[in-house]
């Protein structure tokens, strides 16, 4: 789904997202991807999923990507929806559609070896996050030029997997410590 965030707490740890649906929903920061926890902001677009347990909550919060504009042509949010995965002899595809108005849908696939991920001990779960990454830096290499063929291709490097523990670490330097539930002392009377 996409929104708008209309609210986001001053210590942007939580905050309600207007969906294009016309329903509100809320969010924190553990359901943000971690590249863009600090830069989400009241007014920005996002992308998101409804919470399998609770409808009122998004999760796989992400900021919409939008690509250099070029001088005299409008800028267009192409929506990049995924699609899933699929895995064989330790190479996981994880697919992509880019969603223009106007435009047939252009496919993306990105692979990864599972072995590049247990190196790095990055849970697959965050193998859609990593790709988003990398395809986002591709679009914005490619503005402007037209998609070559129905499917694209890219794959994930040691590269790919290092910047992106980079912004997880940052983030979570941002983010602050986490707390358990707080618990109360027993009071003897």
């Amino acid at each position: 789904m996409t929104g708008i965030i209309v609210f986001l707490s001053a210590d942007r740890l939580s905050g309600t997202i207007l969906g294009e649906d016309g329903v509100r929903v809320r969010f924190n920061s553990d359901a943000v991807v971690a590249h863009d926890v600090m830069r989400l902001e009241a007014g920005k677009a996002v992308i998101f999923d409804l919470s399998a347990h609770q409808r009122s909550w998004a999760v796989n919060v992400s900021l919409q990507h939008v690509p250099n504009a070029q001088p005299g042509k409008s800028r267009e949010l192409p929506m990049l929806r995924y699609m899933g995965f699929e895995q064989a002899e330790g190479v996981r595809e994880y697919h992509f559609q880019r969603i223009l108005p106007g435009e047939v849908a252009a496919h993306f696939i990105v692979t990864g070896e599972v072995a590049l991920f247990t190196r790095h001990r990055v849970a697959l779960q965050e193998g859609p996050s990593l790709c988003l990454v990398r395809l986002n830096a591709e679009l914005d290499r490619a503005t402007g030029a037209t998609v070559p063929g129905p499917v694209v291709q890219c794959c994930l490097g040691e590269r790919d997997m290092l910047q992106y523990l980079d912004t997880r670490q940052e983030a979570a330097k941002h983010r602050g410590p986490r707390h358990g539930p707080q618990r109360r002392a027993a009071t003897q009377a």
